[in-house]
């Protein structure tokens, strides 16, 4: 029994530290605990889930494709429009785009490209740009529970095929698209009164007195 919490404990220490140092450390890290465990404690290696890593491979592949091809930089687009178009509900609109853009491309990090349309839109129509760009960043790794060409979703795909009761594509996302969708929603409503009006934020209104920064805003 002691055995199983002291190999739990070096588990959860090989991912913190790696998490802290982040990039290229955190796989190493991940495979110094995997050796200790294999050599110390000599826990026996299950077999390479290379169907997991196929379907991985061929979701980055495809992802990859659409960037390269110009769809990413399309759907962008659209989702710019949209926000430019009804500014005064970028609170709502900004996570719900970021949710579907991941849906669409399988990555979270398709935000990056959306998250200076969201402040410029937000400082024109004076809503504080931290609720809209706070709950776009959460939406965006929302949007992987329910994108059919996440590496998530596939990989969950592939673990219940040989199970008992293998779930299908669809069922999952029956589940994870109203899901996410719901939980989007409600967390722009929280976000709507987050921090003060920037009419009563002393900061904002001292960065307003830089004429640079207050030309940026005021022009269309």
């Amino acid at each position: 029994m002691w055995t199983f919490w002291i190999e739990f404990a070096l588990l959860l220490t090989a991912i913190l530290i790696g998490i802290r140092r982040g990039g290229v450390a955190l796989g190493m890290i991940g495979g110094l605990g995997v050796a200790v465990l294999a050599f110390v404690f000599r826990v026996a290696p299950a077999e390479p889930p290379i169907t997991v890593m196929l379907i991985i491979l061929a979701v980055v592949t495809a992802s990859a494709t659409l960037q390269v091809a110009g769809g990413l930089d399309f759907l962008v687009q659209q989702a710019e429009k949209v926000m430019r178009k009804h500014p005064q509900q970028i609170t709502f609109l900004a996570p719900m785009s970021t949710f579907l853009l991941t849906m669409c491309v399988g990555t979270g990090h398709a935000v990056y490209s959306l998250l200076p349309v969201i402040a410029d839109v937000s400082l024109k129509t004076k809503i504080r740009p931290e609720r809209p760009m706070a709950m776009a960043s959460v939406a965006s790794q929302m949007g992987i529970t329910a994108s059919p060409a996440a590496a998530a979703v596939t990989s969950l795909l592939a673990m219940t095929a040989h199970s008992s009761q293998p779930l299908t594509l669809w069922q999952i996302l029956m589940v994870t698209i109203p899901a996410g969708l719901i939980g989007v929603v409600a967390a722009a409503f929280w976000s709507l009164k987050r921090g003060a009006e920037l009419a009563q934020d002393p900061e904002y209104q001292a960065r307003l007195q830089d004429p640079e920064f207050r030309a940026s805003i005021e022009n269309p």
